[in-house]
Formats: C-alpha cells, structure tokens, sequence
C-alpha cells in the first residue's frame, strides 16, 4: 500500500478538493491552470487507492458522494496545513521580497492612481524600497533597469511580459445647457 504523504498523494487530493469545490473538472482545470485529462487522472488514481467513489459524474454535472464530503472536509485541512507549514518554513529563511523596485509610471495615471497604493505595499513588505519615475516618456525596461512599467495603451513590444490590469472608457461630457443649444447626435 502507497504512504498517503507522498507528493503525488498530496497533488491527487489537491485535484480532488479542485473538482469538487468547482463542480467540474473544466472549470476546476482552468482554476489551477491544470489540464482537465490530468485533474481527471489524479482522481481517478485517489479512488483506485482508496477503493471509494468521491464523485458522481455526468456529462453535464459533477457532485460529491458521502465519502467525498466527508473526505473533503479532510482533505481541505491537509491542504491548508501544507500550505500554514509551508509559509512558515519560507519566513524563517526570510523569504519575502527585498530590495529595490524600479517602477515607471505615466505621470498623471501614476500619482493618481499608483502613488496612493504604495505606502501601504511598502508597508507590508518593509525589505522592499521602491524608486519611481513618474513621467510621460518612454522608458527602456532592460536599458535602464526598471523592474516594472505601467503602459497605457497598446504595447509595441512584444518580448515584454505584460498584463493587462485595467480597461479604461473615455466619456464625451457636456453640459444640459449646451446640448439644448447646440443638439446632440444618438
């Protein structure tokens, strides 16, 4: 009989507790950017080795059997003490962030919207010192050492890692007294 604390017990009961919170194995798989064929495997290799169903499956739908409630009341705090065991064993060997962050950020959007943010960052992470260059120019990540660039806009090149954070509209305002002078079009 396998040990249950082997990694590839702990990555089945992973998939298992993936599946049954998400009630699919799709959206499961795209929850924790897994394969569905692979989150799929792993439950099947779970029950073969514990000789029980934990799941009901359709085509359509997904729902947990006796055992698998009661085992993912289990396997849920088996989960979350590998990660508190994890987190500790990373604060002792002074795993947080430290250093400098270089940042470059459009000058208006910056200060408005960024600049507010980073006391509380800076308090939450103290070994971190950020420097930022609040500026409409367009700055050379790698030739000029930033760390991290908010673009608006389109980006031009694409080596750059990028993510999108925000989507912005822009409004036509006008006053009531001017468009009942000058009209407005629908």
């Amino acid at each position: 009989m396998q040990q249950s604390h082997e990694p590839a017990a702990l990555a089945e009961m992973a998939a298992f507790a993936a599946i049954a919170e998400a009630r699919s194995f799709t959206k499961a798989a795209a929850r924790i950017g897994r394969d569905a064929t692979i989150l799929s495997r792993r439950l099947a290799s779970l029950e073969e080795r514990l000789g029980v169903r934990l799941l009901h499956r359709t085509t359509r739908s997904v729902s947990l059997t006796e055992a698998g409630s009661e085992f993912l009341v289990r396997v849920r705090a088996i989960l979350a003490a590998v990660d508190e065991a994890e987190a500790a064993a990373s604060a002792h060997a002074g795993g947080g962030p430290r250093g400098v962050l270089r940042l470059a950020l459009p000058g208006s959007f910056g200060r408005m919207w960024i600049a507010p943010l980073l006391p509380q960052f800076l308090a939450e992470f103290p070994d971190v010192r950020i420097e930022a260059e609040f500026s409409n120019r367009f700055v050379d990540l790698v030739a000029e050492n930033f760390d991290v660039a908010v673009r608006l806009g389109a980006l031009e090149d694409s080596r750059l890692v990028a993510r999108k954070v925000a989507t912005r509209r822009r409004l036509l305002c006008a006053a009531p007294s001017y468009l009942a002078r000058r009209g407005h079009a629908d």
